[in-house]
């Protein structure tokens, strides 16, 4: 049987590397990278709303807002 710690620490590396892989997305300047970085935001977000939910401490998951509010947000596309 998994420990509570075992689960956070699978679901903490999970959510590290949609972050990291995010940032890598939002970074480039193509528009798949932009569509991936929207996903992962996404993914993030409702993360974060289904932790909300359950009262669960965001920061024991690494998703306070200022991370995610700044991390993820795609490059808007410039204009041509």
């Amino acid at each position: 049987m998994k420990t509570e710690d075992q689960i956070k620490q699978i679901l903490d590396e999970v959510l590290s590397v949609a972050i990291e892989r995010g940032e890598a997305a939002a970074a480039a300047d193509d528009e798949h990278s932009r569509g991936m970085a929207t996903a992962y935001y996404d993914l993030l977000d409702h993360a974060i709303n289904e932790a909300e939910l359950v009262g669960y401490d965001l920061s024991d998951l690494g998703l306070d807002g200022k991370r995610i509010g700044q991390l993820i947000r795609p490059k808007a596309k410039k204009a041509s």
